[in-house]
Parts: C-alpha cells; sequence; structure tokens
C-alpha cells in the first residue's frame, strides 16, 4: 500500500474524508472539466461498453449476493462472501477489519494523489430467518434486500471487475469500503 495505513475505523474515515476534501479545494482544474476530459476518454469508453456487454453478469452477482443472509450485526457471511469476490477482482489488501467491514484498494498510479472512495453497505434491513428467493417478474427481480443495498453491492462488484478486464489506469487509489451496521 505505498507506506499508507489502511482505513479501518470510523475517526481514520473522517481523517481521509477531510484529506480528499482539502486536496480537491487545491485542485487547479473545476470538477466540471476534469468529469468532461475523464469521460473522453478512450479508456473511459472501453470501460463503459465493458461493463454493458457483461449487464446479464452483474444482475446475477446482485441475486447471488441477496441470497446471501445479511441481517443487522449478523453480516459476517455476506462479508466473507464480499470479501472472496473482491479478491478474485484483482483488489489489493482484501480484509475483513476488526468491526466486519470489508476494505479493498484498486491501486492508482500516483502514491501522492487523494484517494477515490466508493462504499456500499453489507447489511439489510430484514431480521435473521426472513426467507429470500429472488425471483423474476415481468423483468423485475424481486427479493428482499434485492436494492437496498444488493443493487450497491453489485455496483462495488461491477467497478471492481471492469477496473480489472480492462486494465484502466487511473491516479488515484480507489478505496472499495463495504460497511457493516447501515440498518
Amino acid at each position: 500500500m505505498r507506506g499508507r495505513p489502511a482505513v479501518s475505523t470510523g475517526a481514520e474515515l473522517t481523517s481521509m474524508a477531510g484529506f480528499m476534501s482539502e486536496a480537491l479545494a487545491q485542485s487547479t482544474i473545476s470538477p466540471r472539466r476534469e468529469v468532461a476530459e475523464i469521460a473522453a476518454l478512450p479508456s473511459t469508453h472501453a470501460s463503459f461498453k465493458w461493463l454493458q456487454s457483461h449487464e446479464r453478469e452483474w444482475l446475477q452477482q446482485q441475486i447471488e449476493v441477496v441470497k446471501v443472509p445479511s441481517a443487522p450485526f449478523e453480516e459476517s457471511a455476506r462479508a466473507e462472501w464480499l470479501r472472496n469476490h473482491l479478491s478474485g477482482l484483482g483488489l489489493q489488501d482484501v480484509r475483513i477489519d476488526a468491526v466486519g467491514n470489508v476494505l479493498g484498494i484498486h491501486p492508482g498510479t500516483d502514491p501522492d494523489s487523494a484517494r477515490v472512495a466508493l462504499s456500499a453497505h453489507i447489511d439489510t434491513v430484514f431480521p435473521v430467518g426472513t426467507p429470500i428467493t429472488p425471483r423474476e417478474e415481468d423483468s423485475r427481480i424481486l427479493a428482499p434486500g434485492i436494492a437496498d443495498n444488493g443493487a450497491g453491492l453489485a455496483a462495488l462488484l461491477a467497478i471492481a471487475a471492469t477496473l480489472q478486464a480492462t486494465k484502466s489506469a487511473h491516479r488515484a487509489d480507489i478505496l472499495f469500503i463495504l460497511t457493516v451496521g447501515e440498518e
């Protein structure tokens, strides 16, 4: 990790958010211009094309992650499932911290660049024992937790897979933070 401590506590996350805000405030390029420049890159177009061509796979990942129970304070099975999947998608330093959050890094090319954090919560509002049987109905997937937060978790898996498949280079480290205890 190029000498920087891993992020794993609320205090560290707050400190990192402050650092990132300060770095963005000192940027000499406007956010609108930076987004436009990134959107125009051939690698960005290739990433979107790859992602779209695998859309059915991400829907299947969403269904699979929802099948793993994750009631509040009972997130360990889903955390382990996510850790295994993120490890297979080329992230570095993938681990479950002492609280149960899943953390991983897709390293950037500039060790001095501010980090970017992508986050989704692991738990669902549904109690232990809630039957979870996803089903398709009129081109929709129905299941407890399929949207909140199966969709967010599937999106992070899809982003990690896209970065791996397209070998996209980016300056900043991208931190994947999948948190427990949101509900």
